[in-house]
């Protein structure tokens, strides 16, 4: 770089000038990628924050919506307000109705799916752990499953699914279930009252007091089994499962459409299908249980509903890791006796 010196100043020549413009250009551009790649892994971080979120949503917008019912239920007086039940909260509140369906072959029913204009949504793996009290295990005895649920590396939640079975066919045998989901600290307070509940009224002090000697089950089927952050003595997994879901929503949504399909394949090869709608007050459940038996007499013709109700996941995972859990549930009435 050259300089002269003319009256007592300093004059930089045009090749001086070239130069500080083109490393000034470089050093701008060098910022401007630096900058620009910085901006694709925080777009990458906020894909991924959102697919998460995604999985979530559907159950946020119900409680969403739920809240809003409540609020404008609290204002008024009328008697179709929802009742919440000692334990939980309004904004845990929903009902879930659902109906399982078999899949004879998965790739089938998607394009079956596709030409009845639905598309599919997401697919996500979860993984869902099961819990009661053993041994007399009153949490199913009263068809309520407590679980712990995760998608994909994301944090878990747990939920209490309260079931209802209703009757769906005119043979007699096939039934749809209305479930009251709640989520959070409430599905663990509920749990918790109901089992303090069902041992004082089965008066089985002895059981209790063997339940709190055998409360910590740190490990199961050799995976580190998630803590509840209330303490509920004697709880313990009866099942780990890990599922492949794809979900399908109708391209056109209105009320009488707003159904979910779900296709499931477990980790031990099981498949089953369902579809379900989601309703925030007591009064939808009957047109919530006509539509899903319209759509699957429309999908899988007039005797989708006959004979016995397909097997579900857990049903099937019980029957042959814990066919004890299973024959609890089979005298209670909660799942078929199969040959």
């Amino acid at each position: 770089m050259t300089r002269s010196r003319t009256h007592g100043l300093t004059n930089w020549n045009d090749d001086d000038d070239d130069d500080l413009i083109v490393g000034a250009s470089f050093a701008i551009i060098s910022n401007i990628r630096d900058y620009y790649t910085l901006y694709n892994k925080a777009m990458k971080l906020i894909s991924t924050a959102i697919c998460l979120l995604s999985s979530f949503n559907r159950r946020y917008r119900l409680i969403a919506n739920t809240m809003m019912h409540l609020s404008s239920s609290s204002s008024s007086s009328s008697s179709s307000s929802l009742t919440t039940p000692v334990g939980t909260t309004p904004t845990s509140k929903a009902w879930e109705v659902e109906q399982k369906f078999t899949i004879p072959n998965p790739k089938q029913m998607m394009e079956q799916l596709k030409e009845t204009g639905f598309v599919e949504v997401q697919q996500i793996e979860m993984v869902d752990w099961y819990f009661d009290v053993p041994p007399t295990y009153p949490l199913i005895r009263q068809d309520c499953w407590l679980r712990y649920r995760t998608v994909a590396s994301g944090n878990g939640r747990w939920e209490l699914k309260r079931g209802n079975q209703i009757e769906n066919g005119g043979d007699g045998k096939s039934k749809a279930t209305v479930y009251e989901e709640i989520e959070g600290d409430q599905a663990l307070l509920t749990c918790q009252r109901l089992i303090t509940n069902s041992l004082q009224k089965n008066q089985r002090s002895d059981e209790k007091s063997g339940i709190e000697n055998d409360s910590h089950h740190h490990f199961y089927e050799g995976q580190k089994v998630p803590m509840p952050p209330i303490d509920i003595p004697g709880l313990s997994p009866i099942a780990r499962i890990v599922t492949h879901r794809s979900t399908w929503h109708p391209l056109e949504k209105d009320d009488s459409k707003n159904l979910i399909v779900d296709l499931d394949t477990t980790d031990f090869g099981h498949a089953v299908g369902e579809v379900e709608r989601l309703v925030t007050d007591k009064s939808q459940i009957e047109t919530a249980l006509q539509d899903l038996q319209a759509w699957l007499r429309d999908l899988l013709g007039e005797d989708a509903l006959k004979g016995s109700p397909p097997m579900g996941k857990l049903e099937c995972y019980l029957s042959t890791r814990r066919p004890e859990i299973l024959e609890v549930l089979v005298d209670a009435g909660l799942m078929p006796a199969r040959p």
